[in-house]
């Protein structure tokens, strides 16, 4: 039985924005992303990406 994993993200760095969008991408199978953390302004072009998913 296949399962899928919801996950939050806390922080938006290099290292948070490059998993995010790794898995809105579909290339992390199974992996959805629930929610994302973050003390500073996302940049617009992640925002928007988050936004649309």
């Amino acid at each position: 039985m296949s399962q899928n994993l919801s996950i939050g993200i806390i922080g938006m760095g290099s290292m948070g924005s490059f998993v995010a969008r790794a898995i809105l991408s579909g290339k992390v199978p199974g992996v959805k992303l629930l929610a994302v953390a973050e003390v500073r302004p996302l940049p617009e072009d992640l925002a928007r990406e988050l936004e649309a998913h």
